[in-house]
């Protein structure tokens, strides 16, 4: 079919692999009557059957909101991400706008959604190497020499991560510990360790892990993290909001440096 065969077949409908709706009538969601099926499911099941076609089994939908909650919700200002949002409402615009922009700023190359990608894509890789006999040693020298570092490992701010503790703790309460690829970020983890370049396992790291564990791909993980925020955002703007307009961080014209044109008459 030519490009103006299919425009002109596309002009007038929209066929749909994830469902649709009959405005008075019926709702489907990728096959599934939405009103007889989901009445009782957990939304962040749903947004995972929405990213990825599959359901959650019980106890790995229960780390998926245990991480959500503990994990990615920060309510504190100073967060880069929650920024956005702080200055959003002490500006006294929406809290809708200022989550969008904080959403859109945490597509950020070292922090957000994409380095927990680019660490499932590692250990999807890492797997795949150690299944064709080369080392954990080998696989570790080949990434640096690609990539400079791993993802998923190290952390910009302080060298410890609070949240790793928690996270094993409920990975072993559900049974979820011991899977293959959870164990190998843990042997990595070790690997990294015994260097003795304090560069050890981050929280994104081991939710790349588990999600390895789910037979997710990067991109199923993409979607699944652009609302992981949100919760954390939210409390943010009201926190902001309750102030008086403009108190978010203040600057003096004085602080700032600088260094353009000179004042200019009109």
């Amino acid at each position: 079919m030519s490009t103006v065969d299919k425009l002109l077949d596309a002009e007038k409908k929209w066929t749909s692999s994830v469902g649709g709706t009959v405005p008075g009538e019926s709702a489907v969601f990728r096959g599934y009557d939405m009103f007889k099926t989901f009445g009782e499911w957990n939304w962040l099941g749903m947004f995972y059957f929405s990213a990825t076609g599959r359901k959650l089994s019980v106890n790995s939908e229960k780390f998926f909101n245990g991480i959500y909650s503990m994990c990615f919700s920060y309510p504190d200002s100073r967060i880069w991400n929650n920024g956005v949002t702080a200055l959003a409402s002490t500006v006294r615009s929406t809290a809708q706008l200022g989550i969008c922009a904080a959403s859109a700023v945490s597509e950020a190359e070292f922090y957000g959604g994409p380095p927990i990608m680019k660490s499932l894509d590692f250990f999807l890789r890492a797997k795949s190497m150690l299944d064709e006999d080369m080392t954990l040693s080998e696989i570790i020298l080949k990434e640096r020499r690609q990539n400079k570092f791993i993802f998923g490992y190290g952390r910009p701010v302080v060298s410890s991560d609070e949240r790793l503790v928690p996270m094993k703790s409920l990975l072993k309460k559900l049974d979820l510990y011991e899977r293959p690829y959870v164990q190998l970020a843990l042997e990595v983890n070790e690997y990294l360790k015994q260097e003795n370049k304090g560069v050890g396992i981050n929280a994104g790291g081991l939710f790349a892990a588990f999600c390895a564990d789910e037979g997710m791909t990067p991109k199923e993980l993409y979607y699944m993290m652009s609302v992981c925020f949100s919760v954390g955002m939210v409390a943010c703007y009201i926190d902001v909001l309750e102030k008086e307009e403009g108190l978010f961080f203040p600057s003096q014209c004085g602080a700032i440096n600088y260094s353009g044109n000179e004042k200019r008459t009109w």
